[in-house]
């Protein structure tokens, strides 16, 4: 966005968790809190996830947290502009565990009913909204593919709807939306695309 690369990592070296960069490759700052924990482990593992996404229009840098339901608006400056709670979504607790070696690890748990994972940007056409979405399991998987729009300016959330992730027992992932269409991708068989109406999110 606007001659800079913007990344995702953790370092000790470094304040935050988002990485401003120039084409040339030349540091600019860092923003963004990592996640709070004494053990250097759960802290480096935890702050590293997530997507990014860039508006220009607007100068506007937007972080999800893979694991906690809350998008988050920044300058590019690294100000934060505004943070956006998707309400409904349950996110699985992660706990802390240790091998049997004694050292710390992430007990991912195993899917249960109604909780939501895998919170992440979906390009859009649109230059004045973010696109979120999030998965939702059941106990047999992934269930349904639920979309938010977030604004640019405001932070203001809105729910579209939900896409169902699985049709003819197939798997279906959005990838893209415009004002009229939602776009997803299939891997049976060969890579196929569906174009689907946005009315068709539920």
């Amino acid at each position: 966005m606007h001659d800079h690369v913007y990344t995702i990592g953790y370092s000790e070296e470094q304040p935050g968790v988002i990485h401003k960069h120039t084409l040339e490759g030349e540091f600019v700052l860092s923003f963004g809190e990592p996640y709070s924990d004494p053990d250097p482990f759960i802290r480096s593992n935890l702050s590293e996830r997530g997507t990014l996404d860039c508006n220009e229009t607007h100068h506007t840098i937007a972080y999800a947290d893979d694991l906690n339901p809350v998008v988050t608006g920044f300058s590019d400056a690294g100000v934060i502009r505004w943070r956006v709670e998707l309400a409904d979504a349950n996110i699985a607790p992660t706990p802390q565990r240790r091998t049997d070696a004694g050292q710390t690890t992430i007990g991912f748990p195993s899917h249960g009913s109604g909780e939501t994972s895998s919170i992440r940007f979906i390009p859009a056409t649109d230059s004045d909204l973010f696109f979120v979405s999030y998965l939702i399991y059941g106990s047999e998987g992934a269930e349904q593919q639920h979309l938010y729009s977030v604004n640019v300016v405001s932070g203001d959330g809105k729910y579209i709807g939900y896409h169902p992730f699985r049709i003819n027992n197939t798997s279906v992932l959005v990838k893209a939306l415009d004002t009229q269409r939602i776009y997803t991708t299939v891997y049976k068989g060969f890579p196929q695309i569906g174009i689907y109406s946005r009315s068709f999110a539920r």
